[in-house]
């Protein structure tokens, strides 16, 4: 009778954990499979290591999101339990009107500091070139990334993780598809290359 309760909560436990985990490993599979189809290209170690140093300078401006985020699943998982529908709606808001001001700093800092950055980080000037085309581009839509996460998070706060799952499993399929086509010219589209890669990738976090 005392183990009925214990399989219970790990059943509980497994529907929230396998969906998150399924969403992290989606997350890095977007990344491998640009830097799979850049392989492809002319030029591509040059542009492989270009996308490797802007995709850490990316990395490392997402810090102050991942703090935004943490603070967001536990006001909204607090409300949440305590029934207080109106506060989670409210915590929402707010984070979102937070997130979008975060976004236009980092999305204005990242591409004033991008260049600099690249240089600190060792890369050399084909690379820093490579560096600067992806990262000029996603910087001035880092909004829809950080929605993305902020809202997955928010999901998470009220024990939904499978919709974060199923958006992510849509947005990589999108990204792949797009990227397919913008970075190795299929579909009639142009090859655009690493230019390409970061199009695609920005379009899916749109749509996602």
């Amino acid at each position: 009778m005392a183990s009925e309760p214990h399989r219970h909560i790990s059943r509980q436990l497994l529907d929230l954990a396998l969906p998150l985990i399924g969403l992290n490993v989606l997350n890095v599979l977007a990344l491998t499979v640009d830097t799979a189809m850049l392989a492809h290209i002319p030029d591509a170690e040059v542009t492989l290591i270009g996308l490797g140093f802007s995709t850490q300078i990316l990395f490392l401006l997402m810090v102050a999101m991942s703090g935004l985020t943490v603070g967001t699943v536990a006001l909204i998982a607090r409300a949440h339990g305590a029934g207080q529908g109106d506060r989670v709606n409210h915590i929402l808001a707010q984070s979102v009107q937070l997130t979008v001001a975060l976004s236009a700093i980092v999305a204005v800092g990242g591409s004033l500091l991008a260049e600099p950055l690249l240089r600190l980080l060792g890369a050399g000037p084909q690379s820093v070139e490579a560096g600067l085309t992806y990262m000029l581009i996603l910087l001035p839509g880092v909004v829809f990334s950080y929605l993305n996460i902020l809202l997955a998070a928010a999901l998470r706060g009220v024990g939904n993780t499978r919709l974060p799952f199923v958006v992510a499993l849509s947005m990589n399929l999108l990204n792949a598809g797009l990227n397919y086509g913008l970075i190795l010219g299929n579909y009639g589209l142009p090859a655009l290359g690493i230019q390409g890669a970061a199009i695609g990738t920005l379009i899916a976090q749109a749509a996602a």
